[in-house]
């Protein structure tokens, strides 16, 4: 079986044309923001200051013990990330902060290179967030913080000596970077002020969003870009199955073993903007069971996704996993296709976007 990714060339249909309900296109607006992006970002927020907290602990003990509370934390925090990852829209995208979070995909090994230089000269530039923050993205976020936790010579966290001090003093700042890069993204979407104002208020003076429709636009193509993300990047790369490429890639945080509990939390986060940020209700209203049926295939997905209890680098070997990989690209197709034609109908949206081309 092979994945044959489908691009969605949808086109709104005609004001002209009456729909049997209106579309409030402010009241998603306001229910994604309420319910999904505000909730989201805290999440990632309060696990962020949690691994900042657990990183200071660590490193404040004497040396000899293994940085397991680290690694959890490390955890915790990834999935809070991943299950946002597909808003990649208004102030995450803003000073490149979606990139200084994860640097995925790394085709060539830049970062993990970056990372090994930084480490082998005990750059001082990476041990504080004022320096390091205008340094490469791929040394300020949780794939450098991986590669430290996880890469050859991550023992040296556990012996005395200046290898110790440095690699310390690097997590922090890391972990400090992703604290800032949180709040400053919460902060814009919190109160009526910042990108809330921006995303609620669409208009001619609106650099962003002329009209309301815009704005539902942008959460479609986060629900339908996810997705299209999970199957096509996150799942069909490591299986080899991607449509310029039949050679396997490596999956984000492969190092860790969180591969493939990050891709169910990236579904989890797509099926959590579907239900509670209103697209799934707006679905159903305009087509009656419709919404629910959606709803059901990506619970079964996520399910499905949850049963793997290996890495992505082992599951791809396991022909028991590798077949329920394989098994979740059809229903994940269908459940974009599905929601893209019902949203162009109800919403008067113009989908036409081949949105991986060049990834």
């Amino acid at each position: 079986m092979r994945y044959v990714p489908v691009f969605i060339i949808l086109f709104g249909l005609s004001t002209g044309l009456a729909r049997a309900v209106q579309f409030d296109h402010g009241a998603l607006a306001r229910q994604v923001i309420e319910q999904h992006i505000r909730p989201g970002y805290a999440q990632l927020l309060t696990a962020a200051k949690g691994l900042e907290v657990d990183i200071g602990t660590y490193c404040r003990a004497p040396p000899g013990g293994k940085p397991t509370s680290v690694k959890k934390a490390f955890g915790s925090a990834v999935l809070a990330w991943s299950r946002i990852e597909h808003l990649r829209f208004g102030p995450i995208q803003k000073k490149s902060r979606h990139a200084r979070m994860v640097f995925w995909p790394d085709r060539k090994g830049l970062g993990r290179k970056q990372v090994a230089l930084a480490l082998r000269k005990r750059d001082v530039s990476v041990t504080a967030r004022e320096t390091l923050q205008g340094k490469s993205v791929a040394l300020q976020g949780f794939g450098a913080l991986e590669y430290i936790l996880y890469a050859k010579g991550s023992n040296k966290l556990s012996q005395l000596g200046p290898a110790r001090t440095h690699r310390c003093a690097f997590m922090k700042a890391i972990a400090a970077n992703i604290v800032h890069i949180s709040k400053e993204v919460l902060g814009q979407w919190s109160g009526t002020g910042g990108y809330a104002a921006t995303f609620l208020q669409p208009g001619p003076n609106n650099l962003a969003y002329l009209e309301p429709k815009e704005v539902t636009l942008e959460i479609a193509k986060s629900y339908l870009v996810g997705l299209e993300r999970v199957r096509d990047i996150r799942i069909a790369g490591p299986l080899g199955l991607q449509r310029k490429s039949t050679r396997r890639k490596t999956a984000a945080f492969e190092r860790s073993g969180l591969s493939t509990i990050a891709i169910a939390a990236n579904l989890e986060g797509i099926l959590h903007l579907f239900e509670k940020g209103g697209l799934m209700d707006r679905i159903e209203l305009h087509e009656s069971g419709m919404g629910k049926a959606i709803q059901n295939d990506l619970k079964l997905s996520l399910k499905q996704l949850k049963s793997i209890r290996l890495p992505m680098k082992a599951a791809v070997e396991d022909s028991g996993a590798e077949d329920k990989l394989m098994a979740i690209g059809f229903p994940l197709k269908t459940v974009r296709e599905d929601a893209a034609l019902v949203l162009a109908k109800a919403a008067g949206l113009a989908l036409g976007f081949n949105a991986l081309d060049g990834d």
